[in-house]
């Protein structure tokens, strides 16, 4: 895999998840609130530091944890997945969920981390390539002509149609996107100018 498409893809599904918040969690399964983001940096005894990709406190006094993986995880990605999980929890004194984000559709089976012979590690996982991109897109277009704003889900359709590999079509698809930028007006005005720098 290349580290450098990996890390550019994490850092874009980050902004997209800093800037729609509630709307993000919501698009991909998660019906509640946010009440703080956390900080996602850890220091371990041995002065190791660790980096997730997203931890937020929800309304229900639960920690999620989000890790993207491109394109997809890997059973020993939960071993770091668990090790995140454990130091989330000793250091916030909450329960920690965590949503494993792949990038591609479901094509293999979700793995379950057994530690010992009493703990396992189960997380949730999201596939991005199981998205109705096409169901969406349908729309977009009828919106586009009738010059009729997106709704918050369609414009993370928007920023998510130029991450995923299987995309058919990829380079007319990123060539259709840049040409709704054109018209600011399709977008809420507060987030054009993220989604302008994040297309």
């Amino acid at each position: 895999m290349n580290r450098d498409i990996h890390d550019i893809y994490d850092v874009i599904l980050k902004i997209i998840i800093l800037v729609y918040g509630e709307d993000f969690l919501s698009f991909i399964g998660i019906n509640k609130n946010i009440k703080e983001v956390l900080k996602t940096e850890f220091v371990t005894l041995k002065g190791n530091k660790l980096y997730l990709d997203f931890l937020c406190l929800l309304d229900d006094d639960t920690l999620c944890h989000i890790e993207f993986q491109f394109p997809k995880a890997r059973p020993y990605d939960l071993d770091r997945f668990f090790d995140y999980n454990i130091i989330t929890q000793v250091t916030q004194g909450a329960l920690t969920e965590t949503i494993v984000i792949n990038f591609t559709s479901k094509k293999f089976s979700e793995k379950i981390r057994r530690i010992g012979r009493s703990k396992c590690f189960n997380p949730d996982y999201v596939y991005l390539g199981d998205i109705d991109y096409e169901g969406y897109w349908r729309n977009i277009n009828i919106k586009v002509e009738s010059n009729l704003k997106l709704t918050v889900f369609e414009e993370i359709v928007v920023l998510l149609t130029c991450l995923i590999p299987e995309c058919k079509k990829k380079a007319h698809m990123l060539d259709k996107i840049s040409k709704l930028l054109k018209n600011k007006e399709l977008f809420d005005k507060t987030r054009f100018e993220y989604v302008q720098a994040i297309i």
